[in-house]
Parts: C-alpha cells; structure tokens; sequence
C-alpha cells in the first residue's frame, strides 16, 4: 500500500460512525439491520457510511436471500483498531483471532 493510499483510507475511517461500524465488523459478519440497531441511525445515513467504507474496498458484502451482509475486506483494519484503542476500554471490542 503506498503512503497516498494509506492517507486516504486514513480520511476514510476519520469519522465515528465509520468506526464504529468497524468494530461492530471485527466481530463477524452483520446484515444491514444489526448494524443500524447497533448504531442507532437512520439505514439512508448508514447507507452512505456504509458505500464509502466499500468504494474503498475497507468492507465487503454479499446477498444472504433479501439480506446484505457486510464484512471486513482488509485484513489491516484488525491491526488498526487494535493500535487505536490499545489504551482504552474499547479494545475489548476488537476481535484477536
């Protein structure tokens, strides 16, 4: 990954929500309407939070019968979160497997 890709996925995860949605992630695999209870927001806000985490290839999804399930595509953002929350009561939220 080159240091202007790692500014930009940087930017990418600069926002609460989207971080949020991560750790959520870290835990396994979500459909749409876990996340939204979880967060508790409207699915159009989610919606846009959740296709800029995928334009940029952060998450992925996958059609479940009439449900999208979303997951973790790159595998860095365990280690990131990690680092992120190392000191705090957050990082009993991230996954270690």
């Amino acid at each position: 990954m080159t240091l202007e890709q790692k500014t930009v996925l940087l930017r990418v995860l600069s926002h609460p929500v989207r971080i949020k949605i991560l750790i959520e992630l870290t835990k396994g695999v979500k459909r749409v309407s876990e996340i939204e209870k979880f967060l508790d927001i409207s699915q159009s806000n989610l919606s846009q939070h959740l296709s800029i985490l995928r334009t940029h290839r952060v998450i992925d999804c996958y059609a479940d019968g009439k449900y999208r399930c979303y997951f973790l595509a790159e595998p860095m953002i365990f280690n990131l979160l990690d680092v992120m929350f190392s000191d705090t009561a957050s990082s009993c939220f991230i996954n270690s497997d």
